[in-house]
């Protein structure tokens, strides 16, 4: 097909409190009723996030559409933050983790 103009596909992100705790059962089969989970929609963005409980942890599952358009990268916030502040993020997990085991006399 020589001179046919190629075809863009557009995509459209359809998020709802149903179609997330589907993806977080996926992972977590564990996971609560959806009744006792929280969508949450973040203003001004693209960005949702579903906070549940599974077994004995909370969890907080986050989706953002990180995708550019055409002479417009993708938003690579994810890498910038690890960058910036992986090593603290790091040692504060371990501070919180020992202390948790402290208080169990692990």
């Amino acid at each position: 097909m020589s001179g046919a103009a190629a075809v863009r596909t557009a995509y459209r992100l359809n998020v709802s409190k149903t179609k997330l705790y589907r993806l977080a059962k996926q992972y977590y089969p564990e996971i609560g009723p959806m009744k006792a989970a929280t969508f949450i929609k973040y203003p001004r963005s693209r960005d949702y996030a579903l906070d549940f409980k599974a077994g004995e942890h909370y969890h907080h599952l986050f989706l953002s559409v990180c995708g550019g358009q055409k002479g417009q990268p993708a938003r690579p916030f994810i890498n910038t933050a690890n960058a910036r502040k992986g090593d603290e993020a790091v040692k504060a997990a371990a501070e919180v983790y020992d202390d948790f085991l402290k208080s169990k006399n692990l």
